[in-house]
């Protein structure tokens, strides 16, 4: 009563520079409902706001929640969005499953161009797997859970694996290069 009382008092300008009050031009009713309107994309919207335990996944959270109102009918008109940090999840492991195998394609080029065979890429490439399962058993060991930065983690860790690989293999071939300047001739398969 009291708000519909003071927006009786609002005065509006007419086009003659008349003075109209509000309650002429317009039916004000007082109705339950959200203490704010807001709106989203020309929808009216309220927000629900979910606190997680600390360590709790927020994907899993929001994948069981789905589940969980699947089953819902909501009326006509009425929709229902997850946002906040699930969406930047949900675009962050999709960048990730891009990124990840271009990451991968391109460090092989890069081996390939400096070794010039497939077999010593491939052996080099070999070191990502070994890496990614220690790095895996890390984070079981520790207790951690697989998140985003686990994840980049993960990459930078390929990449140091990658690295001693490139490394140990260049250390290979030279010392094999050595012994065979040494015998001056090539090293045969006993030999080596």
């Amino acid at each position: 009563r009291d708000a519909r009382e003071a927006l009786g008092r609002v005065v509006l300008y007419g086009s003659g520079g008349q003075q109209v009050p509000l309650s002429q031009v317009s039916n004000i009713q007082s109705t339950n409902g959200p203490t704010a309107v807001k709106t989203e994309a020309g929808q009216l919207t309220n927000w629900i706001y979910i606190d997680l335990k600390p360590g709790a996944d927020i994907g899993t959270y929001v994948h069981n929640a789905r589940k969980a109102l699947k089953d819902i009918d909501l009326p006509r008109g009425y929709s229902m969005v997850w946002s906040g940090e699930y969406i930047y999840l949900r675009d962050a492991v999709r960048t990730l499953l891009y990124v990840t195998p271009i990451s991968l394609i391109i460090t092989f080029i890069v081996l390939f161009l400096n070794f010039g065979t497939v077999a010593e890429s491939l052996i080099v490439m070999l070191c990502v797997p070994f890496g990614a399962s220690g790095g895996i058993w890390a984070l079981y060991l520790l207790g951690y859970d697989m998140s985003i930065a686990a994840w980049m983690g993960m990459l930078v860790l390929v990449g140091f694996a990658v690295e001693g690989g490139v490394v140990t293999l260049i250390y290979i071939i030279n010392a094999l290069h050595a012994a065979a300047d040494v015998k001056g001739s090539r090293l045969s398969a006993e030999e080596i």
